[in-house]
């Protein structure tokens, strides 16, 4: 059985589902610009990508603590994806987003088909 609804409910609906989406990019916004920033300020050189003096400075901002050797090989193995020793915004911004134990939302789905 399908319930009937009113253009007034559905513009109610329709109202709230786009402030709630325009939270989120919002959100998203300010989320990201922090990232930008943050890699800035550690970009020194201005190379667009962290050596590992300046991948350190932003990881301690970041953990609120110096990171182990052990930690800092293992996170420069999982991001340092074309591995040359430095870390690219893209690479940067993936291991914030995804960090090793939460992987990209549709991993299970790409991996079914390889």
């Amino acid at each position: 059985m399908v319930a009937s609804v009113t253009k007034a409910q559905y513009a109610v609906y329709v109202g709230a589902l786009l402030a709630e989406i325009n939270m989120s990019i919002c959100l998203l916004h300010y989320v990201l610009c922090s990232y930008i920033g943050d890699f800035e300020e550690f970009d020194r050189d201005q190379n667009g990508a962290l050596c590992e003096n300046e991948l350190r400075g932003i990881l301690r901002k970041q953990l609120g603590r110096e990171m182990k050797a052990d930690e800092f090989i293992s996170y420069m193995k999982k991001t340092d994806l074309n591995e040359v020793g430095r870390i690219s915004f893209h690479e940067y911004l993936n291991s914030v987003q995804y960090p090793p134990t939460h992987p990209p939302p549709n991993s299970r789905c790409f991996s079914f088909f390889s």
